[in-house]
């Protein structure tokens, strides 16, 4: 993707200094064509009634006046289902970070970040769809510790052989296109399966999907 374009993206936080702070370092990302400001939910809902550049990405903080990161992040996925959010908190409970990722957002990143982990997070999230960091991947992972095991049968029932396919070249970490190219079908129809993956596994994203396909045998990495 961002080879192809450069992008747009949106950062909505209330703190004036550390929004317009934070502005500044992405734009001077290469693949950056415009960041925008908002200075909480409401604004930024507004923002992309009439933006002139629909964006790419947005990024969120958590706690605003009038409508915080949480009841945004519930707005977007259902007002623009496909668009790209990044949590950017100084939140660090555990419970917290796994029900925003629960509920759909394509990263967490701490407050506390380096301009380079927020520039990788970026790309990844872009790219990949999604960016965990290691600590919150294990957290995921112990989150799906206690899956009922009717509901495994069940979902191995309903996987088809093709979604399986799939899935293992996702398990193996390999980008949508390069799964096209190695099964001979259409990026679309990649996203297509890894849809139906998410939907039969009752998982949110790819690495909540990954995880639960490792945990409960749905594929097996050597």
């Amino acid at each position: 993707m961002l080879k192809d374009k450069k992008i747009h993206i949106v950062v909505a936080d209330d703190h004036a200094l550390f929004r317009k702070g934070l502005c500044n370092i992405i734009r001077n990302f290469d693949f950056v064509a415009s960041v925008e400001e908002a200075g909480d939910g409401i604004e930024l809902l507004k923002h992309l009634l009439h933006c002139t550049f629909f964006p790419d990405l947005v990024i969120l903080d958590i706690k605003m006046p009038n409508l915080d990161g949480i009841q945004t992040n519930k707005r977007l996925k259902e007002l623009h289902p496909k668009l790209k959010v990044i949590i950017l908190s100084m939140i660090e409970e555990d419970q917290f970070i796994l029900q925003m990722i629960k509920e759909g957002v394509n990263g967490y990143l701490l407050k506390n970040a380096t301009e380079e982990e927020l520039k990788k997070t970026i790309i990844e999230v872009l790219e990949n769809d999604y960016y965990y960091s290691d600590y919150i991947t294990k957290l995921l992972h112990k989150s799906m510790l206690n899956n009922d095991k009717n509901h495994r049968v069940r979902v191995h029932n309903k996987v088809t052989f093709r979604e399986l396919e799939v899935l293992e070249l996702i398990c193996r970490e390999f980008k949508a296109d390069e799964i096209a190219e190695k099964l001979n079908i259409s990026r679309r129809t990649v996203e297509g399966h890894k849809q139906s993956l998410m939907e039969k596994t009752g998982t949110n994203n790819v690495v909540g999907l990954a995880i639960y396909a490792i945990r409960n045998g749905l594929v097996t990495i050597a």
